[in-house]
């Protein structure tokens, strides 16, 4: 196993923001530490990593695709600063011998539990794989009977995990799809074409991912004629977070439509939304019974890098977390204020970075704590994590009759000037 240290700390100045209108400054630290990079050495190989893709996190420890050279793929994780190998191309099919892992999808992780899903054979067959104390199961695969369905499983979306539950959207050989989960006992159906939409007419006809907690799943679904929402199971039964019927709080116009699947974190959901006559796109949550503007792509809010949301919203508490502007940067409020955190143009670890990304699973956030996938300008990579060193404290702001004081001074002075 590989050990990981710090390699920076950063102080940032964050926003707090009431709806779109700036209320406070405010100066944020985080210490970043490097998990990877393309010149770590690949546990249980001898070669190096040469590329990743965005990063899961729970607590303090960080799953991650990585790729070597040739066809070399992997899951990993570092576990208490440790790197370690979940399972790679010469990693056998749990139950058989002569199976092994073709390629992976982003994983999810809880506690030290990784949830994926893989191809083996080439990429004939995929399935949805548990790794819980080191050790490898199936969830689902091709041998699997849908429950409440027709036959057996014959494709999946990338699995969320909390604790030893494992959600994912799952489809038949007709592409019927469904919502289900595994909750270490028993594979049940949260939501497929024969359940009725909440507050809708009709039953579902189609499912883009989902996120999932100890509470319970959220999804986005669709109906016959395409129009979307964002539903949840919490509590039991199948209810409405936001659809077409719901108004939009930035805009007071409803919503039209929903472009990324929800995450969720207990009873809070975070998810993209978009509205009638609006300037398009924006990342909302809704926490109790309150729906709330994270973000929007409004110049309003004078965050030129607002023009797309690029992933799935991570939630964890009431905090948020998202990419935004093809890569360019990660935004989040956590602590209380709102921050870029880091993004194109930006040094980190010694080098000037060209993109960021951030977790396609709605895994990205967790506590204080941030991981994602940067790329610099010399070709290189590497997965860090970001922690909230400093929780945010209030820096002085001149009031205005300051401010303008001092411009006053400054003209003054250089009109003496020009007159000497």
């Amino acid at each position: 196993m590989l050990a990981i240290k710090q390699v920076a700390t950063v102080a940032i100045l964050g926003l707090s923001f009431s709806l779109l209108s700036t209320e406070s400054v405010y100066a944020i630290s985080f210490n970043f530490t490097k998990i990877a990079d393309t010149s770590t050495p690949i546990p249980g190989s001898t070669a190096t990593f040469t590329e990743f893709q965005a990063p899961s996190i729970s607590g303090n420890n960080v799953a991650f695709l990585g790729r070597g050279s040739g066809f070399q793929e992997g899951i990993y994780i570092s576990l208490e600063n440790e790197l370690d190998k979940v399972a790679d191309n010469s990693t056998s099919i749990p139950g058989s011998s002569d199976s092994f892992f073709f390629n992976f999808s982003d994983p999810s992780i809880s506690g030290s539990n990784v949830a994926f899903s893989g191809t083996v054979d080439g990429g004939s067959r995929t399935g949805i794989y548990l790794s819980a104390n080191r050790a490898l199961k199936v969830v689902a695969d091709f041998n699997t009977p849908i429950p409440n369905g027709n036959g057996n499983f014959t494709s999946f979306n990338p699995p969320d995990l909390s604790g030893d539950s494992v959600a994912f959207l799952g489809s038949d050989g007709e592409g019927r799809s469904g919502i289900y989960i595994d909750d270490g006992t028993q594979l049940t159906t949260i939501a497929d074409f024969n359940t009725p939409i909440p507050g809708g007419t009709g039953n579902f006809t189609g499912f883009l991912s989902r996120g999932l907690s100890e509470s319970g799943v959220a999804f986005l679904g669709v109906d016959r004629n395409f129009q979307s929402g964002i539903y949840t199971n919490i509590g039991g039964s199948l209810a409405v977070v936001a659809d077409r019927n719901t108004l939009d709080p930035a805009s007071a116009a409803n919503f039209t439509d929903f472009f990324t699947a929800p995450a969720l974190s207990g009873d809070n959901v975070a998810f993209g939304g978009i509205s009638v006559g609006y300037d398009g796109a924006g990342i909302y949550t809704k926490v109790g019974s309150q729906l709330n503007v994270v973000a929007t792509n409004s110049l309003d809010r004078g965050v030129t890098e607002f023009i797309n949301f690029l992933s799935i919203p991570s939630i964890s508490g009431s905090n948020t977390a998202f990419l935004t502007g093809f890569g360019s940067a990660i935004y989040t409020d956590v602590g209380g204020s709102f921050a870029r955190l880091i993004g194109r143009n930006d040094t980190l670890n010694g080098k000037t970075l060209a993109s960021v990304d951030f977790s396609s699973n709605s895994n990205g956030l967790s506590g204080d704590s941030l991981a994602f996938l940067a790329r610099f300008s010399d070709g290189s990579q590497g997965i860090f994590r970001a922690d909230l060193s400093q929780p945010p404290q209030p820096e002085p702001v001149p009031e205005p009759t300051t401010v303008l004081g001092l411009l006053l001074v400054g003209v003054l002075g250089a009109t003496k000037a020009s007159r000497r």
